[in-house]
């Protein structure tokens, strides 16, 4: 699997070449950072370490959490993985035997699994944040019309000294 390696890694590299700036764009820098470790993991000899594979996916994974797509596109760029291996390989010119075909995909079926994993785990942390803010918002309004025992918050025309 070495040669899928070096392959994978090349195409991962051109596809986000210009990402690589964490500040002055985030979302590149994540999918070039992210990509490459898991293609790190999916290429490597040993058996996938799930707290590896997870650190490596957490970034992105968190960003398609908070944007506008379906969980499928959310996580689809996982199962993207093997084509754009294949693809690598044969432009490298690297032969791989149909069982590393079969290792490779049962990687990124594993990736493609701890990413959907990953992506609920968030969508829920998002969902529980909104629904405070609204709890907490609600609090505010019943505070500020003396239907809830508190202050007020900001305590804006109040007329208090």
């Amino acid at each position: 699997m070495a040669s899928v390696e070096g392959a994978g890694r090349a195409g991962a590299v051109r596809l986000h070449a210009q990402g690589g700036d964490r500040f002055g764009n985030p979302v590149g820098w994540a999918v070039e950072t992210c990509t490459a470790a898991v293609l790190d993991l999916v290429a490597g000899e040993a058996a996938m370490d799930r707290a590896a594979l997870a650190a490596a996916l957490d970034p992105l994974i968190r960003i398609r959490a908070v944007q506008d797509v379906t969980p499928g596109e959310a996580v689809g760029f996982a199962l993207l993985l093997k084509s754009a291996i294949r693809a690598e390989a044969a432009a490298a010119g690297a032969g791989i035997s149909r069982d590393d075909l079969d290792a490779i995909d049962t990687r990124v079926d594993e990736v493609a699994i701890a990413a959907f994993d990953l992506y609920v785990a968030c969508r829920q942390e998002v969902y529980e944040i909104r629904a405070s803010e609204v709890r907490e918002r609600s609090k505010a309004v019943l505070r500020r019309y003396g239907l809830m025992e508190g202050d007020p918050e900001g305590g804006e025309g109040e007329g208090r000294a």
